[in-house]
């Protein structure tokens, strides 16, 4: 059973759910995972694709510019010791 049929399922008594399916905690605990995470992931995954590759390439321009900052500081490192 996925996420959505998890949200959407209507056995359940009415006290129990929210928004028509389980609540968060109940669903995190069928996962295995924290409440924490569960939200989270919903709300990396409600933005828009579009949104989603957009935050995915600035991750991946980030980690570049690490990387190109530790390589000019080792540089400027080893220069200064000569």
């Amino acid at each position: 059973m996925d996420g959505d049929e998890l949200l959407q399922t209507s056995h359940q008594p009415k006290s129990r759910r929210r928004n028509g399916g389980y609540a968060v905690s109940e669903i995190a605990e069928r996962l295995g995972i924290s409440t924490k995470s569960l939200y989270t992931w919903k709300a990396q995954f409600s933005k828009p694709p579009h949104v989603r590759a957009e935050v995915l390439d600035q991750a991946a321009e980030i980690k570049r510019l690490k990387r190109e900052l530790a390589r000019v500081t080792e540089e400027r490192r080893v220069a200064t010791e000569l």
